[in-house]
């Protein structure tokens, strides 16, 4: 069965499951119907939930530069391949680059495309009535390559923050 990082269906689990008997332990013995539920739940939780996310914060001396802090990706559960590559392009504009594809749950490689995407900014060191109101907009260029804006609210433009984005 392969997976990640196309999205999983409930036929990708296969058939509906049956009973070979009837069930007359439920403590000891699982209802075939109960496992089509969880098939059933993981599908739709791969629909829903985010594939991809990563974790930047501002770097340099200047703070002008962008470090991968922390990422996660679906296709990589025991994280072994690299995370995507974050290079500020200009203040508060950020590109997020991943492979174009990776190895699905077969080694078979398979072409990453992410629809959309979110982003939260992480401002740091500015709480209460001294910090900014920021937003985070996501543009898509490619199934793997996204921008992300970090945006103040009350002087719109672009201000350089830490961000988390997310990915579908």
């Amino acid at each position: 069965m392969s997976g990640f990082p196309t999205r999983p269906t409930r036929a990708t689990f296969g058939p509906p499951l049956e009973n070979r008997r009837p069930v007359r332990n439920p403590r000891r013995e699982l209802d075939a119907s109960l496992a089509s539920l969880a098939f059933w739940q993981v599908a739709g939780l791969g629909v829903v939930a985010p594939i991809a996310w990563v974790l930047c914060a501002k770097s340099g001396d200047l703070g002008d530069e962008v470090t991968v802090v922390s990422h996660a990706e679906a296709w990589n559960p025991d994280g072994a391949l690299p995370g995507p590559e974050v290079e500020r392009t200009a203040g508060g504009i950020y590109l997020v680059e991943y492979a174009a594809s990776y190895p699905d749950a077969d080694g078979a490689d398979t072409l990453l495309e992410l629809l959309f995407g979110a982003a939260a900014p992480q401002p740091t060191g500015e709480i209460g009535a001294a910090a900014e109101s920021l937003v985070g907009v996501v543009t898509r260029g490619s199934g793997s390559i996204f921008q992300v804006d970090i945006i103040r609210i009350s002087a719109y433009g672009h201000r350089d923050a830490g961000f988390a984005a997310f990915f579908w």
